[in-house]
Order: structure tokens, then sequence, then C-alpha cells
């Protein structure tokens, strides 16, 4: 009997421990591997990096222009109250990359190279972008020393690795042409016709003050306020050329705008100015960047010279003669501006009571060789026949301003504009003043400012024409 009750709470003991089993299997799974997110394979992400150099809109987005990426940041301030400014006016690069999909995070490193620092940023797709392609805006960390001194057409490479959530899956290099500090390109033309998708995205945006010139056939936007880094009114060479005219005795003293009247305020500035360029024989000569070509437009570049090349190599065109005598004249703290006219560009002078002085120094450049060179012993016959030439010179001046220019401004304003030298210093100086170029610029870019743009200008395939 005792056995037989031993046995009983063994089998009890039994059952429940069988039961225990049931419930752990209907209750609890084994475990099962942990859940990954999908990989990004390493690839083509990367389509294609852009120039947004001139408002993003030439097809050849494989040159850089140090003239436009030094400035870029100064004429933006300088025309805050133009929503277009801030948009098309950019030192950045436009990047297309393949869309990974909404909330991936990417991170875009760019390597050091000769025009630029290395950099990163970051950002993430947002919800409801669906497109193939995305488009970036990246704030490209130049090179500002290399750039000012950037004085010849060199190709140079640049490198982006991209990284999808944390992973490196591309890495991208594309050869750009960079032009030299001096290239230029005119105001660009876009025909309304050809280009309406690309105006039609442009005028979404508010001009604010910034100076465009628009009619039925044409939008153009102006490019005069990049000629201000080749004003130089602090050139030594202005000091020397002050000097020298006081030296040689053709004049007894150059007042600028602390002048008593406005003929000496004319004697110091305009008159000066062709004594000297008699004297160091200034002849009109073009320089040229060369052609771009493509089936879409055809677009002349300029080379800039300085106040200071024109004296030395004894040359210059009617955009650097004009750059050079503004130069000249803010020294003085006379007020300037660069006058655009049709195919040309001249200056207007201002007195204290605000009265214009029209000054086309083409005029004395073009005829250069059918002036008198002056004797090494300069005397009163040599001042004579400056005098006379200068007299020509404001007479003329003065007619095609009258006869011309005055009637073009109102029945043609798109082929004319204006460049007010004295409001855009603030924000633009001359390239000249060297490494503190950098201190002009405005604050380092955030962090975040890595941009995701829809329908860039830039990303479309239109016709675009430019013209002088």
């Amino acid at each position: 009997m005792m056995k037989q009750k031993t046995y009983i709470p063994l089998i009890l003991i039994l059952l429940l421990m069988l039961a225990c089993d049931k419930v752990t299997n209907n209750y609890y799974t084994e475990d099962s591997e942990p859940t990954q997110t999908p990989g990004f394979e390493p690839g083509e992400w990367l389509a294609e990096v852009h120039s947004l150099c001139y408002y993003g809109l030439l097809d050849d987005g494989s040159s850089l222009y140090p003239g436009w990426l030094l400035q870029a940041d100064g004429v933006r301030r300088a025309y805050s109250d133009s929503e277009f400014a801030q948009k098309f006016i950019t030192d950045d690069m436009g990047i297309s990359m393949r869309n990974p999909g909404a909330g991936t995070r990417f991170t875009l490193r760019m390597d050091e190279s000769p025009v630029c620092h290395a950099a990163v940023f970051s950002a993430t797709v947002p919800e409801g972008l669906t497109d193939e392609l995305i488009h970036l805006t990246y704030p490209v960390k130049w090179n500002i020393d290399t750039l000012l001194h950037w004085h010849a057409d060199k190709p140079v490479e640049l490198a982006w690795t991209l990284l999808l959530e944390g992973d490196t899956v591309d890495h991208f290099t594309q050869q750009f042409n960079c032009r030299s500090l001096h290239c230029y390109i005119p105001d660009p033309v876009l025909f309304q016709k050809e280009n309406q998708q690309k105006i039609d995205i442009i005028k979404q945006s508010d001009f604010g003050s910034y100076p465009v010139r628009e009619n039925d056939e044409v939008l153009c936007p102006q490019t005069g306020a990049f000629l201000m880094g080749y004003i130089d009114e602090h050139s030594a060479l202005v000091e020397q050329l002050k000097k020298e005219i006081l030296n040689d005795g053709y004049l007894p003293t150059i007042s600028g705008m602390a002048s008593p009247n406005s003929e000496q305020l004319l004697n110091s500035t305009a008159r000066a100015f062709t004594y000297l360029m008699m004297k160091h024989r200034i002849f009109y000569t073009v320089s040229d960047g060369g052609q771009l070509q493509s089936p879409n437009y055809t677009a002349d570049v300029q080379y800039i010279r300085t106040i200071d090349d024109i004296f030395h190599n004894q040359q210059g065109y009617c955009m650097e003669l004009s750059a050079a005598f503004a130069s000249w004249c803010i020294n003085q703290g006379v007020k300037c501006t660069v006058e655009f006219v049709p195919g040309h560009a001249v200056n207007r002078l201002y007195d204290k009571e605000g009265k214009a002085y029209p000054v086309d120094l083409t005029m004395l450049a073009s005829s250069m060789a059918q002036f008198p060179i002056l004797s090494d012993s300069l005397g009163a016959t040599d001042f004579a026949n400056v005098d006379r030439f200068y007299n020509i010179l404001m007479t003329r001046s003065q007619q095609d301003e009258i006869n011309t220019y005055q009637q073009g401004r109102k029945d043609d304003p798109v082929n004319y504009s204006t460049i007010d030298v004295y409001r855009l210093r603030q924000w633009l100086p001359s390239f000249n003043i060297g490494g503190n170029y950098l201190h002009t610029r405005a604050a380092a870019v955030e962090e975040d400012a890595l941009q995701i743009v829809e329908n860039p200008v830039w990303s479309i395939d239109d016709n675009l024409n430019f013209e002088k």
C-alpha cells in the first residue's frame, strides 16, 4: 500500500509537466532572426554634376567661372529683395542622383581639389518624392585664394562619394574646365519662344530690384554686377598715375569730389584720364575668350583686363576702358557708372549736384593712331594737343548721349543697363584686395545647406542664346 501511495503523486507531477509543455508551445514561438533593412547596392547612383554659373542657364554645365563663383554671394546680398537673385545666383553646384526612396538618409562627401576644400553634407529624401532622379544643390567650399589667382583656363577634376544610410554606394568623378578669373559672359538673352519652359520657371520668382530686361521677344537677366571685381580703385597704379600727372605739370591738382566746381572735377577725372591714355598710347584691342557652341546656343566669352593690365599692355576695349575709368573716378570719390548700350560700354560721371557727364573712352583708344605722340620733354604743345582731343571726346560723348542713348533707353530699354559702382561696392570688392576678399563673404554654409530642388532650370534642355 505504501508503494502505491508513492506512485500516485509521481503520476500527478508528470501530468502537470505535460500540461505545462502544452502551454509553452501554444503561447511562445522560437526566437526568429532579426529583421534587416534592405541594403543599397553599390553602383551608378550619381548621374550628373552641373555648374550653376550664370544662373544655371548654360548648357555647358562643365565650365566653372571664378568671377561668378567669387561674387555670387555678394550679388545676392546686394539684391536681397530679389527672390530671383536668391534662387538663381549661387556658387553651389547642381547634382542629379537616383532616388533611393523616401526617408533614406544620404550623405555626399566632396573631395579636396585644386579649387575647393573637402566638404560633407547630408539630407533625407522627403516623403512623397517619387521621381526616378532627384536634383540637389551642393554648397561647395571654394578655395577663395586659389580662385583669385586663377589666371588661365585649366581642367580640374571634382569628386564626390555617396553614402546611403551610412554605406558607401558610389564614387563619382567629373572633369570641369575652370576658366580664367578674367572670363566674363555678357548678359544671357533668352528668346521667349524657344525657351518658354525655362522662362516660366524663372518668372515664378519675383525679380525685385535685380536688373532683368524683358520684352515680348526676350528675357535678359543682367550680369553687369559681376564686373565689380575688375574695378580697382585701390590699385597702387592709380596713385602712381596721379603722381605722374602732377609731376609732368599737366594739372596743378587732382581734387576729385573736393573740387570747388564741375569744371575742376572734370579736369581731375575725364581730362586727366585722357592725358594718361594719350601719354601711354592706349590702343583699342579686344581680348576674347572664345565662343561657346552647342545645338542650343552661341555665347561669346570675353576676357576683362584691369586698369593695371590696360596700362601695362597699352590696350583695352570698351568694357575694360569703362571699368578702368570707373576705378580712376571712385578713387577720387567721384560717382561713376558703367553704362551698357547696344554693343558697347561707356561711362557717366556725376558732379555734386547730380549732373551726369557721358564719357566714351573707346573713341580715344580707337583713334589713338591718329594722335601725335607726346614728346619726351612734355610741354605746352603736348598739353594743348591733349586738351584739344579731350574737348572733342567730351563733345562727341555728349552728342551720342543726346542723339542716340537717351531715346534708345526709352524705345528699347532691353538693350540698355547701368552698373551703379558706388552702390554695389559695399558688397562686391575688387579682386585685387587679395587675402582680405575672404572676409567680405557671408558666414560659412550651414550643415543642412544641401538642398533638394524640384524641376531646376538647369535640368531642362531648351534653346539658349547669348548676345553682347
